[in-house]
């Protein structure tokens, strides 16, 4: 009877030998007074009700963890385009779809591109927007503060990557000039590459809005008392900084290696591209609709505020687990993956924080996040 019930155990999963499950068996027995509810666990469950089996389920979800921080580490694949910011990977992506509409036609590999895109990105539309502007050569309108790949989708009948980008400008203009003519956002618009008469008409509407805003939004913000070294009105200052001109202005400073900066450095900057801005024209803001408070705002506003944050040393976001900058990681533009690579737990606040941006992502990396996430945590 021993040794056939030493034969079975031999085969049941989740123990190292058979010592180690005699071990369990007695220690339960020992336990529990009575047969049966070691033959239950040591038979039934070992995994989970027995010391070794925790064991053995701790180390089987250390390895699992580890393949989830892998699976973290490599670059989804976009059903047989390369996904990946680096100027390598984007041109293999480029070459790739160049190649397929030539053979194929855009028609019947169009819903193949755009789902792998949409599949790759989930809800994170900046970083979207920015894989598209950079495979089709046209980052000069990463500014736009919609779906491009929604454009994309409703695009027909090309015969090369030429004529779909040709048609998506063609698109893409009337929206980008309701954009303008809204007061929207005009960082990431970059006018000097506007080759196409027709939208490069909306140059000048695009130039005074960004004059306006800054002229207006500077304004509000002198007339706050203002200290250099302490009271700083920082609702009004990023009100500043996600305009063209302030966003360029703070984006450019760069921090000593061995210190901060104080505030005093870049309120100077500020103001010496107003005089610049002001010295010839009016210092009063021309009549414009009032800023609408978009996601591309609020992404520019949000970008601008944490490097400031960074450069001057007060609070700075270290990992970016902030309430202020949802934006920031809703959008794709700052890499929350990163979190799981600098520290084993997070505190709850910043957890639920996380939780709550990878749950919205929707992608596979983002479902592997959630696993460590949820083990490390809970």
């Amino acid at each position: 009877m021993i040794s056939s019930t030493i034969t079975f155990v031999r085969v049941i999963p989740g123990y190292a030998s058979i010592t180690e499950m005699m071990y369990d068996f007695v220690l339960v027995l020992l336990l529990s007074g009575t047969v049966l509810i070691p033959l239950v666990v040591v038979f039934g469950h070992p995994n989970y009700w027995t010391p070794s089996g925790r064991r053995k389920r701790a180390a089987l979800m250390r390895q699992r963890v580890n393949s989830w921080l892998m699976n973290l580490d490599q670059p989804e694949t976009l059903d047989g385009y390369h996904k990946g910011l680096a100027t390598h990977r984007i041109d293999t992506v480029r070459k790739q779809l160049e190649f397929d509409i030539e053979k194929s036609g855009w028609n019947r590999i169009r819903k193949r591109f755009t789902k792998a895109v949409r599949n790759s990105y989930g809800t994170c539309w900046y970083a979207e927007n920015l894989f598209l502007t950079r495979v089709l050569q046209m980052e000069e309108y990463l500014g736009f503060g919609k779906s491009i790949l929604d454009i994309l989708k409703k695009i027909k009948g090309c015969t090369n990557l030429d004529e779909v980008k040709g048609q998506l400008i063609t698109k893409l203009h009337p929206k980008l000039n309701a954009q303008v003519q809204a007061n929207g956002n005009s960082v990431f618009l970059d006018i000097e590459r506007y080759k196409d008469v027709i939208t490069a008409m909306i140059i000048p509407d695009i130039i005074e809005n960004r004059r306006s805003n800054f002229i207006e939004s500077m304004n509000q913000f002198r007339l706050t008392e203002c200290k250099p070294e302490g009271n700083i009105n920082l609702s009004l200052l990023s009100q500043v900084l996600s305009t063209n001109y302030g966003f360029g202005v703070v984006m450019a400073i760069e921090k000593p290696s061995n210190a901060y900066l104080p505030w005093a450095s870049i309120l100077e900057k500020l103001d010496e591209v107003y005089d610049e801005v002001t010295i010839n024209g009016s210092s009063t803001s021309s009549s414009l609709k009032e800023r609408p408070d978009t996601p591309m705002i609020q992404l520019v506003r949000e970008v601008a505020m944490d490097h400031v944050l960074k450069i001057t040393g007060v609070q700075p976001l270290r990992i970016n687990l902030d309430v202020d900058t949802t934006m920031m990681f809703k959008s794709g533009y700052s890499n929350i993956y990163d979190v799981f690579k600098s520290k084993r737990r997070i505190n709850v606040p910043n957890y639920r924080f996380v939780r709550m941006i990878l749950q919205s992502h929707k992608t596979q990396k983002a479902s592997h996040a959630l696993r460590i996430i949820r083990y490390l945590n809970e």
